[in-house]
């Protein structure tokens, strides 16, 4: 055989070498994976305070979604309760740190906006680099996304740099002009520094792709993504380059419950695996438990005299990490 043939043989070789690799890549990356859910909340009587605590680890995660959506006993006409309720609250115990206050608007090209506020003081020493179309602010507190509808700018997502806390939401439904937050969830390695915290070294964000980028104190790196959000429900997704080690969590659900109709989540949902039936039932802060899980949930199925509106919120599509953050680690 000629040079130039053997030379096309092993070029056609290496082409079908790569596309079966290809092929495997998106099927590992599509792999399922169970995970352990661990209820460790404690009661409360304070409204304010965050004493549900669900915890999600194992199953070599590198990608699942979150999503919200409007609590299902949302109705037209519902009355809204969102003012915060400190009757029974003693924080006088929690550390505070002062910094200089700042509130400004990081990016605004009307679709999407991005405001940030440093507050005079927060819980947590932590300086987090926050960078937006090329500008780096640091040691912000809180940071607020906004959808621009029909001209105007709507709130659905806030995030908490210096302890790695998120919240998401629905846009309204057309009758309403908002609708309050709830249940917080965790993104990446959690420690325990007082309460669950996922300590982020810097965030990168880019407004036009409604993307987040974040690199933690250990060096791992996550992106969350917004994929979707309109009036029923709001849809982000989460990609590891590499999976969180098993005996840490990778990812929680933060709420609150007093009673079941003062409270922001008042019933926890799993599914064991897929075909079978959901498993749900009312949460009973001070009982530990754990189930293996394909998707959680917290929800409630009463309206709340506390945050009425506040969303329901799932966890669930979670894929093995094999190859599912590839191109997470060469994009960064």
């Amino acid at each position: 055989m000629a040079v130039g043939g053997i030379g096309r043989l092993i070029a056609r070789a290496l082409v079908l070498i790569a596309v079966v690799a290809a092929a495997e890549r998106r099927e590992a990356r599509a792999e399922p994976a169970t995970v352990r859910v661990a209820d460790l909340s404690q009661p409360t009587r304070c409204a304010e305070d965050d004493n549900v605590s669900i915890a999600l680890s194992g199953g070599d995660v590198g990608a699942f979604t979150v999503v919200a959506e409007h609590p299902r006993y949302m109705a037209a006409g519902m009355p809204d309760q969102t003012a915060p309720d400190f009757t029974d609250c003693d924080m006088s115990g929690d550390p505070k740190y002062r910094y200089e206050k700042f509130t400004g608007v990081l990016w605004d090209d009307g679709r999407v906006k991005l405001v940030g506020y440093r507050f005079e003081s927060d819980w947590r020493p932590t300086q987090v680099p926050v960078t937006v179309g090329g500008r780096t602010v640091v040691g912000l507190h809180l940071i607020q996304m906004f959808d621009y509808v029909d001209g105007r700018p709507i709130e659905f997502l806030v995030t908490y740099p210096s302890d790695g806390y998120w919240r998401a939401k629905p846009l309204p439904p057309a009758d309403r002009d908002d609708t309050a937050y709830g249940t917080s969830f965790l993104v990446g390695p959690i420690e325990h520094r007082g309460r669950p915290i996922v300590d982020i070294a810097s965030l990168s964000i880019d407004p036009e792709a409604r993307r987040y980028d974040m690199v933690f104190a250990d060096g791992s790196r996550a992106r969350l993504s917004v994929a979707a959000v309109d009036r029923t429900r709001a849809e982000l997704r989460v990609e590891f380059d590499r999976p969180v080690r098993d005996s840490q969590a990778f990812a929680g659900l933060r709420s609150m419950y007093v009673t079941a109709d003062n409270a922001d989540a008042a019933r926890i949902g799993w599914l064991p695996a897929a075909g079978a039936a959901w498993q749900d039932r009312p949460l009973a802060p001070g009982v530990r438990s754990e189930a293996e899980a394909i998707a959680v949930r917290l929800w409630r199925s009463l309206p709340s005299r506390h945050n009425t509106s506040a969303p329901e919120i799932a966890l669930h599509g979670f894929e093995r990490a094999i190859m599912a953050a590839t191109g997470l680690a060469a994009r960064n």
